[in-house]
Order: C-alpha cells, then sequence, then structure tokens
C-alpha cells in the first residue's frame, strides 16, 4: 500500500518537476542570450556566442528538419550536416540582427502550458530598464531523455520556426527544390 502511495505522489510531482525544469531551463537561456545581446562584442563574435547557446541548450537539428517542410525528405543525406550548421549560422545572425530590441536587463518568467506529456510551451517577458514596456516572449520546450531543449520562439506573436519555414520553402519552390540556391540564400 505504502508504495502505491508514493508512486501517486510521484506521478502527480512529475509534471511539476516537468514544468518547474522547462521554466529553469528556459531562464538561463533566456538570460545567456541577453547578456549576448546587452554585450560590447563585435557582430562576429556574438553570432559565435549565439551559435554556442543554441547547439548547448536548442534543438537545432529539428528546428532545421521542420524548417524545410515538404522538402525535408529531399534534403540529400550527404549535405543534412552542412544544411544543420548553416541553420544554426542563419538563427545566430538573424538573433544578432534583433539583438538591440531584446536587450532587456532580465527575464521574468509567468506561466507554462503543457501541450503534451513531452512539449510544453513557457510564457515569459523580458523586462528592460527606464519603465519601457516588456516584451512578451513565448518558448516552446522539447524534452526528449529527459532534456529539456527550445524548439521555437515567439517574439511579436510570431513562431521563429513557421517563419524560417516559409522562407526556405519560398526559397526551395523558387528554384525548383535546388538546396545550393537555399544554402547560398542563408550563407547571406
Amino acid at each position: 500500500m505504502i508504495f502505491l502511495v508514493i508512486a501517486v505522489i510521484l506521478a502527480l510531482a512529475a509534471p511539476a518537476n516537468t514544468a518547474a525544469a522547462n521554466e529553469q531551463h528556459v531562464s538561463r537561456v533566456g538570460r545567456m542570450a541577453l547578456a549576448v545581446a546587452r554585450g560590447n562584442d563585435s557582430v562576429a563574435q556574438k553570432v559565435s556566442e549565439l551559435r554556442d547557446i543554441l547547439s548547448r541548450f536548442s534543438d537545432i537539428r529539428s528546428i532545421a528538419l521542420f524548417s524545410l517542410g515538404r522538402y525535408r525528405r529531399k534534403l540529400p543525406s550527404d549535405k543534412a550536416l552542412l544544411y544543420i550548421d548553416l541553420m544554426e549560422n542563419f538563427v545566430a545572425k538573424f538573433m544578432v540582427g534583433f539583438s538591440d530590441h531584446f536587450a532587456g536587463k532580465s527575464i521574468k518568467i509567468l506561466r507554462s502550458k503543457k501541450r503534451s506529456k513531452t512539449d510544453t510551451v513557457v510564457e515569459s517577458q523580458i523586462i528592460y530598464a527606464g519603465g519601457v514596456e516588456p516584451a512578451q516572449v513565448k518558448w516552446r520546450v522539447i524534452t526528449n531523455s529527459g532534456q529539456p531543449k527550445i524548439f521555437d520562439v515567439q517574439v511579436r506573436g510570431v513562431w521563429l520556426t513557421l517563419r524560417l519555414r516559409s522562407q526556405f520553402t519560398t526559397v526551395l519552390k523558387e528554384n525548383n527544390g535546388n538546396f545550393d540556391s537555399l544554402f547560398s540564400y542563408m550563407r547571406k
């Protein structure tokens, strides 16, 4: 009987622990990204620092594959690693391009919403100095093998992965599915 009670308590506590772990993950990643945005480093150094954050704390492979939409199955296997590397750099450069908008002083976690057992949306705010209105940011966190990873970020109502998917599939469609054209686009 005691084992049953313990099992029920652990089962009820697990979602809370997962939510807390996801919120801690977002808070940590958010603080790191804000520090890069506020920093006085060169653009190249900021891109490098954000690439490191992406590779360590996000599921960049899944983001990259999702962003191909219907072209995912057509990605040549010998170009998959190049594509994922380009994606990491592309997202880091994109983030640096908007870093002035997100160079807040702190991140505040508001709440979490579980979408499934392994998929949670963490809602947050970027807090600025001087009474500037906080920016609302949502983070989609996927937990695989017990490790939370950022899968998507929503800023100003736009999810990054959906924007990337729209951009990349448009480039591929306009170039008859030619991945070299997409890679050239990503290098710009």
